[in-house]
């Protein structure tokens, strides 16, 4: 068996400063214009010397990730859509990504009485709307008082915005009958609720 040492191995044309350098026991680095551009250590990890380009990443790989956490309580007891307090931009790296969006919110209802109401959020890309969902909120209760209803609002939507520029997101809300002294709630006492914008990588 024949064998051939060396501490490294470089081009032979030029100035000799991309290639292989062995010199570390079991460890490889390879070199281009004089600088480490990927090294593979003993337990077989490769580390880069910069990010992968996100065009080399496949189809429905995750490019970037942006949330805004609002723990400030807003209340909202209007018939016509306003905002939640979440709202958040994300510039995509190519026009045929897709825009995961994902709304964790912190709802409840406060309602006088027995009255059957719904309340409805949605989220918008700028001024269009992209996605909508109501949910039914009712005391069940004779008489006069005043209840707070726990209510669901968790969003989720693929959205194709297919541009390079900031886009902004925004979740709204709205009652159904603001006469009824029936209150959307969001945050109350200061518990977190999120806006999360995934960019995904088009097909």
């Amino acid at each position: 068996m024949s064998e051939i040492k060396v501490n490294s191995v470089v081009n032979s044309t030029g100035d000799n400063d991309s290639g292989l350098d062995l010199s570390t026991n079991d460890q490889v680095i390879i070199k281009t214009a004089n600088t480490t551009a990927l090294t593979v250590d003993s337990s077989q990890n490769v580390t880069l010397a910069s990010k992968l380009a996100t065009t080399n990443l496949g189809t429905g790989a995750v490019l970037q990730v942006v949330q805004q956490v609002l723990s400030t309580e807003k209340q909202i007891n209007s018939a016509s859509y306003i905002t939640t307090g979440l709202s958040k931009a994300i510039t995509p790296t190519s026009t045929s990504s897709k825009i995961l969006v994902i709304v964790n919110a912190s709802f409840d209802v406060f309602q006088n009485g027995d009255a059957g109401r719904a309340i409805f959020a949605e989220i918008k890309r700028g001024s269009t709307q992209i996605a909508e969902k109501t949910v039914e909120a009712y005391a069940d209760q004779t008489g006069i008082g005043y209840y707070s209803i726990p209510a669901d609002g968790s969003m989720i939507f693929l959205d194709s915005p297919s541009t390079t520029s900031a886009t902004t997101y925004t979740v709204n809300g709205k009652v159904s009958d603001a006469s009824n002294e029936m209150t959307l709630r969001i945050s109350k006492s200061s518990s977190d609720s999120t806006l999360t914008l995934m960019e995904i990588a088009g097909w």
